[in-house]
């Protein structure tokens, strides 16, 4: 498909704009997220995911994978038993910090990495076979750094990796 100049022209003003004005992407040092996680139940998106892999064990037995939204580490719980590893990050010390007390996997490591930062996503593993983030837009500051974080995935992952995220984590 041949694009005009004119839609050229109009796609960069429009990609100049978001980033100019969208204030991000803020390392993981910058975004203050602290909440109890003690009594707060998995989201309806983590127990949807939670139960496709309770029902599809074979999708991550020995994989490498990358949990993107810690939560309250339980999702990292469950595919420790099956994955050959995950590394989970979050934004929030505190999200990690209940993880880690919770953890008993000894395949379970926990990074305090902003998704939306493509450097901080650098410093993690160079491949992986699965990407699970639970909602995909969460935290997004505009388009721009939507794709560069999308962009970044895709240069986690093998020819035959998938990513799975729950639909309202699409919309």
């Amino acid at each position: 498909m041949r694009i005009t100049q004119e839609a050229q022209r109009a796609k960069r003003m429009i990609d100049t704009q978001s980033s100019l004005h969208c204030g991000g992407p803020y390392s993981s040092n910058d975004v203050a997220v602290e909440t109890c996680f003690e009594n707060v139940p998995p989201t309806l998106e983590e127990m949807a995911l939670s139960k496709f892999f309770k029902e599809h064990p074979s999708i991550i037995q020995d994989k490498s994978i990358l949990h993107v939204g810690t939560g309250d580490g339980s999702l990292d719980q469950q595919l420790s038993n099956s994955a050959g590893h995950v590394d989970s990050i979050s934004i929030s010390r505190a999200e990690i910090e209940h993880a880690k007390r919770k953890s008993s996997g000894t395949n379970v490591e926990y990074f305090l990495v902003n998704k939306h930062n493509r450097q901080e996503l650098g410093s993690l593993k160079d491949k992986y076979d699965i990407i699970i983030d639970v909602n995909l837009k969460s935290f997004a500051c505009c388009e721009t750094h939507f794709r560069e974080m999308f962009e970044a995935y895709l240069e986690m992952m093998h020819d035959s990796s998938s990513i799975f995220s729950a639909t309202t984590g699409i919309n």
